[in-house]
């Protein structure tokens, strides 16, 4: 059914949040994991998003909601995990830019693969 009264084009675009794409702490996870894999290379914000979001099926419809999730969702959580000090923020710097860094602590990459999983699963139940 159409109704005449409502112009399609007037219609905003529904703003994407990684809460309604995924459980409560697998962003989380999937950020050190990630992280993990790489280790001990950093990895850069940017690359993070766009690992996370195909890794999670995550999509925007534009650049501006992408940067807004970035800035809202990401780095807050990235921010947490390297106040509990399950992460290392690495400042790299070279002639055009600063660059902001992620790696994970070394206290946790030096942890065998079967503890570092028991100690996510830990840590998800205490939160």
């Amino acid at each position: 059914m159409f109704d005449d009264r409502v112009d399609p084009t007037e219609i905003q675009p529904v703003n994407a949040r990684a809460r309604r794409y995924v459980k409560r702490d697998v962003l989380k996870d999937n950020l050190v994991r990630i992280l993990r894999d790489a280790s001990p290379a950093p990895l850069s914000t940017n690359v993070l998003s766009l690992v996370l979001r195909h890794r999670l099926g995550i999509e925007f419809a534009t650049k501006e909601q992408l940067k807004a999730w970035v800035r809202t969702v990401l780095q807050p959580q990235l921010t947490s995990l390297a106040q509990e000090g399950v992460l290392e923020r690495v400042r790299l710097t070279d002639n055009q830019a600063d660059f902001v860094y992620w790696r994970v602590a070394m206290a946790q990459a030096a942890v065998p693969q079967e503890e570092f999983e028991v100690a996510l699963i830990e840590r998800r139940r205490a939160s």
